[in-house]
């Protein structure tokens, strides 16, 4: 680093990270995003690139904490999060579908926020 602190690299490659949540953005984040991506592979730590796989992941965890696993595409957990953040909003006395709310959401979801 630039006071002599290692970076997030040296770190990776003396072995002292076990995962990478790393979801780069603009120009200067590809280049940094770029070596520790490289650094995870040569290591072998999962390095995770989207916010959709870091929520994959924590059910994961979660699941293998408290037993219960069972094989979803990534899809399929991200919208199983929906259909949960839509039951904790609604009101079940608003007579609102969640499932119609769920494929609203998901259509708004497709487009990129900046």
């Amino acid at each position: 680093g630039p006071n002599g602190e290692k970076t997030i690299v040296q770190h990776i490659h003396d072995g002292e990270v076990d995962l990478i949540v790393n979801t780069p953005y603009g120009t200067g984040g590809r280049l940094d995003g770029y070596e520790i991506r490289t650094a995870a592979v040569s290591r072998s730590v999962p390095c995770l690139t989207t916010v959709q796989a870091l929520a994959a992941a924590v059910q994961g965890i979660d699941a293998l904490n408290h037993g219960g696993v069972d094989v979803r595409s990534l899809q399929e957990h991200a919208e199983q999060l929906t259909e949960m953040t839509l039951r904790d909003q609604l009101d079940a006395d608003e007579g609102i579908e969640v499932s119609r709310a769920t494929e609203t959401a998901r259509r708004a979801s497709a487009v990129p926020i900046m």
